[in-house]
């Protein structure tokens, strides 16, 4: 059985099909990637989240703090790339990609699938250190919304930028020299945020 058999069994054999699927997944056969961007429309209400930023500015941390992660299905029409981290989080579908690849035009379909953007930055770094790769979103994505988080930020830095929504990421755990984990309280206000700004508020 193919995916696109598998797809057309949902109709008629919704468990079966789902639990064919769940076999795939778990002996992490390809067929299983193919079938889930298939049945992508149907799923109701997956958005994608562009997570991106500088290098270094946090990124991983909120994708390493994300609650109840689960497998990341990539959004219709998109070409196969490598993803530094990708997975889903209740009903939304995230993926990171850092600034320096997200100015590349083999990524701009990726950029164009997202329903909002993340974009990190630090307070440390200022402003400044976001503008060229927020003039490059607004440019290629003009109606897709844009989160601002700074990280590393207890209280707003009064930046000036043309975003929709900004938010603080204040210092978290330490796991060791390369990575850290935020405050929950802090993620969970984020997914809020996101929730709010897919829904129009």
């Amino acid at each position: 059985m193919d995916a696109a058999a598998l797809v057309a069994m949902l109709a008629d054999q919704p468990q079966r099909a789902a639990a064919r699927l769940l076999s795939w997944i778990e002996d992490e056969d390809p067929r299983a990637v193919a079938a889930l961007q298939a049945t992508w429309s149907r799923t109701g209400n997956g958005y994608v989240i562009g997570v991106t930023g500088p290098p270094g500015a946090g990124k991983s941390t909120l994708m390493r703090s994300l609650p109840e992660q689960a497998s990341f299905a990539p959004p219709p029409g998109v070409p196969e790339m490598f993803l530094d981290h990708a997975c889903s989080c209740r009903t939304l579908q995230l993926y990171e990609i850092d600034e320096p690849t997200a100015l590349g035009t083999r990524w701009a379909d990726w950029l164009r699938a997202a329903d909002v953007f993340l974009l990190i930055a630090t307070v440390a770094a200022g402003p400044a250190a976001v503008a060229i790769l927020l003039a490059y979103l607004q440019a290629t994505c003009p109606e897709t919304p844009c989160l601002l988080v700074v990280n590393r930020c207890d209280e707003s830095p009064g930046w000036e930028l043309p975003v929709d929504a900004v938010e603080m990421l204040a210092p978290g755990v330490v796991l060791d020299e390369d990575r850290a984990l935020a405050e929950p309280a802090d993620i969970e206000r984020i997914l809020a945020r996101l929730h709010g700004l897919l829904e129009g508020e």
